[in-house]
């Protein structure tokens, strides 16, 4: 489930295709699973961070790894610049906090601000994306009366509407 969570939190977020459905080797799948390494030290490094801030600062310690930091901001700013030299727009998260960036709003949303919104959409979306999935998927396997249910309307939906679509998907009662 880490796997199709990444690519959809990949492609919703930075409007990229990590691949990982494909690729178990794919450098975002395995960057986003280095994000989530419980070790002793970065066990040490969260609690020093939130009880102890100062010491956290004055030591120059990092929670997350140098490589998992300069990987995702690499590919936000590839983003960035990518966008602004050719104009491409896309239905994401990214993309919002551009058209912030774009107006007036008093609001100065920077690359870095943005660069750390991406960061933190993605440490939120990955496990518990994946462990809400992983859950209804199991509550759909235990009860074969709300499957058939389930899928009835989604067909249903899928045909009043020619395929899936916002509007689709918001008139589906029990989806």
């Amino acid at each position: 489930m880490c796997r199709f969570t990444t690519d959809i939190i990949g492609s919703c977020a930075f409007g990229v295709d990590p691949g990982s459905l494909k690729n178990k080797q794919s450098p975002f799948l395995i960057m986003s699973q280095k994000m989530f390494k419980a070790d002793r030290s970065t066990i040490l490094k969260r609690y020093c961070r939130a009880f102890c801030p100062r010491l956290f600062k004055f030591l120059n310690l990092r929670t997350y790894s140098y490589n998992v930091e300069v990987f995702f901001t690499d590919i936000i700013n590839q983003v960035l610049t990518d966008r602004r030299a050719t104009g491409t727009q896309r239905s994401d998260f990214l993309q919002l906090m551009l058209n912030v960036q774009k107006t007036e709003t008093g609001f100065p949303m920077t690359d870095e601000l943005i660069t750390s919104n991406s960061f933190i959409f993605m440490l939120a979306g990955l496990e518990t994306s994946a462990t809400t999935l992983s859950f209804c998927l199991y509550e759909l396997a235990r009860n074969v009366d709300l499957q058939n249910r389930l899928r009835t309307e989604i067909k249903e939906s899928l045909e009043r509407y020619n395929g899936l679509n916002y509007e689709a998907v918001c008139t589906m009662r029990l989806a």
